[in-house]
């Protein structure tokens, strides 16, 4: 998994806000959740709504490697792995990714492509 970069909680509000804002997935509302809100309805397995979920938390990233980085995490949970796994790992490996964060970018991930984790 390629690493998260390091940005603010307002950040991630000001994607979700734009992805609400512009109708940008199509959906033209975001889902508001209790960790913030995402763009497109839960479990949609979409790739661009996962790119504008989580573009300022992850720096280079194409929509493809969203969907990717998506479909990782949820796999990595199926196969027994706890958030705070998943998050510790980023944040101890270096990536140099804040734990809140990386917790965003978990939750990403569960609200588009394993919403049972969510």
């Amino acid at each position: 998994m390629r690493g998260l970069a390091v940005t603010t909680t307002a950040r991630h509000l000001a994607a979700a806000s734009l992805a609400m804002a512009t109708g940008i997935m199509g959906a033209g509302l975001a889902s508001a959740g209790p960790n913030g809100a995402f763009s497109g309805p839960e479990g949609d397995h979409d790739a661009a709504a996962m790119f504008v979920d989580i573009n300022y938390s992850v720096k280079d990233l194409t929509i493809a490697q969203a969907g990717q980085l998506g479909a990782d995490i949820c796999t990595w949970l199926a196969n027994g792995r706890s958030e705070g796994d998943i998050v510790a790992g980023e944040v101890s490996r270096g990536a140099a990714v804040s734990v809140s964060d990386a917790q965003y970018v978990v939750h990403a991930a569960e609200w588009h492509f394993c919403p049972d984790e969510y």
